[in-house]
């Protein structure tokens, strides 16, 4: 059941695992990567698709809490795989404002699923923590 940028699945025992795509932030018809799951949910954050340039600012649609300003941040996206589509939205969100180096750190002390992807130089770089799915 997809529920606008939330996905979740389950798969009846014995079934075939659900392959789950997460978009390229650059906008590209490419997967950043594609998974097999078979129980959970998926959401993912990021400014590729709500955001504005403003100068040569990008702003999105997030609010940082510190500031109650819109969140600048370069093109990014956290994915997160949970148990449900709250936990994996609300989680999603919050690390992406945390950032990059402190959204990895955190995920992986708590165990969870996430994927962080950013883009610099033109270029997506990949971060995960050791429980995010490989394939």
């Amino acid at each position: 059941v997809e529920i606008g940028g939330e996905i979740c699945v389950h798969t009846p025992t014995g079934g075939a695992a659900w392959r789950i795509g997460i978009e390229d932030p650059l906008g590209s018809s490419a997967l950043a990567q594609a998974m097999e799951i078979h129980h959970g949910c998926v959401a993912t954050s990021g400014n590729s698709r709500q955001a504005k340039i403003v100068g040569s600012r990008r702003v999105t649609h997030i609010i940082n809490p510190l500031t109650g300003q819109a969140l600048e941040r370069h093109l990014s996206s956290v994915s997160v795989l949970a148990a449900t589509a709250a936990e994996a939205d609300a989680w999603a969100t919050g690390l992406f404002v945390l950032g990059r180096p402190k959204a990895i750190e955190l995920a992986a002390a708590q165990s969870m699923a996430v994927m962080y992807l950013e883009v610099a130089a033109g270029r997506v770089q990949k971060n995960t923590t050791p429980a995010w799915p490989q394939k």
